[in-house]
């Protein structure tokens, strides 16, 4: 099925911009559209503004709706949320960061190598615990901060 590239949230299609629905469709367009007579209209959702971003091979989407009734987002609105946007960006990669270094070695490998056994995460565990001593030892010796 094809679909407007307002609706798949490719960064590459927003760049570094926030969209409306209005950008690209007229109200009657998308009143006519699937998915506003399945999803968005029977929910009460009409307005949309979005902007799409990637980071470390994940796509991360903000998405505002305004109910049916209420007015099509402003071009003030819009330059907001897109003003914004190098913000989330930044709040997103720091969470990010955070949650890693919470991470145990283990955790650490399950989620970057999920086909892993328990028994090879186990033993990578223990080889990347001995290379941390190894440098660890090694910074020590030399009088440098590890």
């Amino acid at each position: 099925m094809h679909s407007h590239p307002f609706w798949q949230h490719d960064p590459a299609f927003y760049g570094e911009r926030a969209l409306r629905e209005s950008d690209f469709f007229s109200d009657e367009e998308f009143v006519e559209l699937p998915i506003a007579k399945e999803v968005f209209l029977p929910s009460g959702a009409r307005r949309i503004m979005g902007i799409a971003f990637e980071h470390a091979g994940y796509v991360v989407t903000v998405v505002g709706h305004r109910v049916v009734g209420r007015p099509a987002f402003s071009d003030e609105e819009r330059d907001r949320m897109q003003g914004f946007r190098p913000h989330i960006l930044r709040g997103y990669r720091q969470a990010q960061e955070r949650t890693l270094a919470a991470l145990t070695p283990s955790d650490r490998l399950r989620l970057a190598f999920p086909a892993l056994t328990p028994r090879q995460i186990e033993v990578a565990s223990w080889i990347a615990q001995a290379s941390r001593t190894k440098r660890s030892r090694a910074s020590s010796a030399s009088g440098s901060m590890p």
